[in-house]
């Protein structure tokens, strides 16, 4: 009796299991698809039969059913899953949308083995699965655009399938002709599958991918190529010659009753089965192009669950996706993406009615959402430009530049227009700037040199042209090389430019000490020290690679590329560095400060100091261009191309040409230049010791100091610095700076040529 009891309670177990995981697995179809039922109730069997305490509940959501567009569809999974709702375990999703959930769901690798994962790894499948090293999702199964052709009537007229788009035009409009000649006028000519949503875009890349130059080329046509312009004027042909607005516009739940009737001639939709049309390849520019776009339906496991749920969606999963399950998807006329499963020509069942032969001929061109950013923002513009060339008849020329600008990442192209003109523009400004070194080289031009010597000159004018030379890297695909010899070679040229001014405004420093002294013996050893610090910064900028591509997201405009410093100690060093520059800058203000009212260096002065308030002008306009964030490519372009050619630009006016007409206007106007030697007896000591006078003070009167740019040493530095054998050559070094001697008046006329004072 006991045993019998035993028993009863084990049979009752099986059926009442408290322990059994519910999954409640939500799909999507076109149509009614009842062998989705059916597949669920094998998987509840499987779990039965293997003890798995796992049961799927399967609940439909279809165009067919409910009207409820994918769009729809996709916001409805997208809000469950934002508000970490678990109604619902495992979703099927349409690769238009599995690039928003990688955040939202499991990565799947942690739940399926990794044999199932493998046999589906093929670059199609892949590439929509994937996103940012994780697997999100795998297909259940895939759909394809493929071309249906009325059996009755190429039989009837002795038509054959069309193989181009020109051959469908001619076959078609021939039939259409004999029909109406009937009295037919009920014959659909061509459904483009062009309704207000979506697939739009699918139907218009799949269009353009098939006049691409040849078979072998997988890439789809830039939007701005002759490809594209010849196939949107091919589309609009087929529409107007064979075809209709209405029948363009017709969306799901019309196309699919129609073509379960007799009243259609040619029709571009998904694989479904019909018997009354012929199923093939679309047509293509030519004979051996085509093109099929794949939409693939993921299953996706919500990141919200257990892992007792997850691991069960995972059980789920692997047996959809198995092998024995996708043949069944197979003669239910749907594409798998199971590796090489067309290729088993021995299962008689599996290729009947040609299936194998017709999927494996597929030239395939995967969903290109991905690599749209903001998709779901940009659709509608994108729609409205497909939208107004279709039914408004907008220049074709001027829809595909507006999608271009829509979806793709920008850049200035060196080969195109404005590329060209400003490489050509950039180039000729660099050589007249590195030319005019020259002028400095003709006596008739020696005033140049009252400013700074041949070499000085050299660096400074080498300075522009680097910097200038900044725009070259900003144009074309952003590189990370790019970022690394763009950012080096500005902050090199800015240096080189800046370094020879400080080298003078040092040695012009209205006190000689030790540093003043070494600077003006070996300035050029002194600009090689600074240098150094620049080479160090450009080498760890190579050796690191700081720099990260990251592109800038628009929504109703052009995504762009920029160079982006994301890592803290990278971003820690980069400012280190750039408060160097900010160090040394301000040093050449002071510098050009304190020395304002010196003899003898009038000239040089005011035009360092002119310099300087330039620069800082432009500086402020750098820092608000950097805390503005710029959302426009154009603007960003213009930045980053125009702030460095401003730069080199306003200090080579400033320097050469301006300089050069002050020089030649005072020549003009017989004006002369006096410039007042120190007298010896002229106190041009500064009063007051360093602690005593504080630094605001001391700098103010060095300010309003009128000495000589080599002034004499308080009697305190003179003392100090005899004292010992040691400083005996020091002292020499100081006092031929000083050069003190007798007051005398000097003119120097416009040849540089210095003439005593009568």
């Amino acid at each position: 009796m006991i045993s019998v009891i035993i028993f009863l309670l084990l049979i009752l177990s099986k059926f009442y299991n408290t322990s059994e995981t519910e999954i409640n697995f939500l799909t999507y179809s076109l149509d009614n698809d009842n062998y989705l039922e059916e597949l669920t109730n094998d998987f509840n069997n499987y779990a039965q039969e293997k003890e798995l305490d796992i049961h799927v509940n399967r609940i439909l959501i279809s165009t067919y059913k409910d009207s409820t567009s994918l769009s729809n569809y996709n916001e409805l999974v997208e809000y469950i899953l934002q508000k970490n709702s678990t109604k619902y375990d495992v979703f099927m999703m349409s690769s238009f949308y599995t690039y928003k959930y990688q955040g939202l769901t499991s990565d799947l690798r942690n739940y399926i083995s990794s044999d199932v994962i493998d046999n589906y790894m093929n670059k199609h499948v892949k590439n929509l699965g994937y996103f940012n090293d994780k697997l999100i999702g795998l297909p259940l199964y895939i759909e394809t655009s493929l071309l249906y052709s009325n059996k009755e009537y190429l039989d009837k007229y002795n038509q054959t399938i069309p193989k181009t788009w020109d051959q469908l035009i001619e076959t078609a409009s021939y039939i259409l002709e004999k029909e109406k000649e009937k009295g037919n006028e009920d014959l659909l000519g061509y459904l483009g599958y062009f309704p207000y949503s979506d697939v739009s875009v699918s139907s218009m890349l799949e269009f353009i991918y098939g006049f691409r130059s040849n078979v072998e080329n997988e890439d789809i046509p830039q939007y701005g190529s002759m490809d594209s312009v010849d196939s949107f004027n091919k589309l609009r042909e087929i529409k107007e010659k064979v075809s209709s607005d209405e029948n363009f516009k017709l969306d799901d739940k019309m196309i699919i009753p129609l073509l379960n009737t007799n009243n259609v001639l040619f029709a571009r939709y998904w694989n479904i089965n019909t018997p009354l049309y012929y199923i093939s390849p679309l047509p293509g520019k030519e004979e051996g192009i085509s093109s099929s776009f794949m939409n693939g339906y993921y299953l996706m496991i919500s990141n919200g669950l257990s892992e007792e749920k997850k691991k069960a969606s995972g059980k789920l999963i692997e047996f959809l996706l198995s092998k024995d399950i996708q043949k069944k998807f197979i003669k239910n006329f749907k594409y798998s993406g199971y590796n090489n499963i067309y290729n088993e020509n021995s299962d008689d069942e599996l290729c009947s009615e040609n299936k194998c032969e017709l999927f494996k001929s597929l030239q395939l061109i995967n969903n290109q959402t991905k690599y749209i950013s903001n998709f779901d923002k940009k659709m509608v513009k994108m729609l409205n430009f497909i939208d107004d060339f279709l039914y408004n008849k907008e220049d074709t020329v001027e829809i595909l530049d507006g999608i271009d600008k829509l979806v793709n990442i920008h850049d200035i192209r060196y080969k195109s227009i404005f590329g060209t003109t400003t490489i050509i523009v950039m180039g000729v400004l660099m050589l007249i700037i590195f030319l005019s070194y020259i002028l400095i080289l003709f006596d008739r031009f020696s005033f140049y040199l009252d400013i700074l010597d041949k070499v000085l000159w050299f660096i400074l004018i080498q300075g522009l042209c680097l910097t200038f030379s900044y725009g070259y890297y900003m144009m074309g695909i952003i590189r990370q090389w790019k970022c690394n010899a763009g950012v080096v070679s500005f902050q090199i040229g800015i240096s080189l430019f800046f370094y020879p001014i400080l080298v003078k405004e040092i040695i012009n420093f209205p006190e000689c000490n030790r540093f003043t002294v070494f600077v003006k013996k070996h300035k050029y050893l002194f600009i090689v020290i600074l240098l150094s610090f620049d080479s160090i910064f450009a080498a760890l900028i190579f050796i690191i690679s700081p720099f990260e591509i990251q592109t800038v997201k628009v929504s109703n405009g052009s995504d762009f590329n920029v160079c982006s410093i994301t890592n803290p100690v990278y971003l820690l060093s980069y400012a280190l560095y750039f408060g160097y520059k900010v160090i040394i800058y301000l040093c050449l203000g002071l510098l050009a400060f304190m020395e304002w009212n010196m003899d003898g260096i009038y000239k040089e002065t005011r035009l360092f100091t002119t310099v300087h308030y330039v620069n800082s002008i432009l500086f402020i306009i750098y820092l608000i261009t950097k805390i503005i964030p710029i959302k426009n490519m154009n603007a960003h372009l213009l930045m980053k191309i125009g702030m460095p050619a401003v730069f080199s630009l306003a200090n080579y006016i400033i320097l050469i040409w301006m300089y050069m007409y002050k020089e030649i206007s005072r020549y003009k106007h017989n004006e002369s230049v006096k410039i007042m030697k120190a007298d010896k007896t002229t106190d041009n000591t500064i009063s007051g010791s360093g602690k005593q006078v504080r630094m605001k003070s001391k700098i103010m009167q060095y300010h309003f100091n009128r000495s000589n740019s080599s002034p004499a040493i308080t009697a305190t530095t003179l003392s100090s610095s005899t004292k010992g054998s040691k400083n005996t050559k020091e002292m020499k070094d100081i006092k031929e700076m000083e050069g003190i001697k007798e007051e005398q008046e000097v003119i120097i006329n416009f040849n540089g040529i210095p003439e005593e004072d009568d």
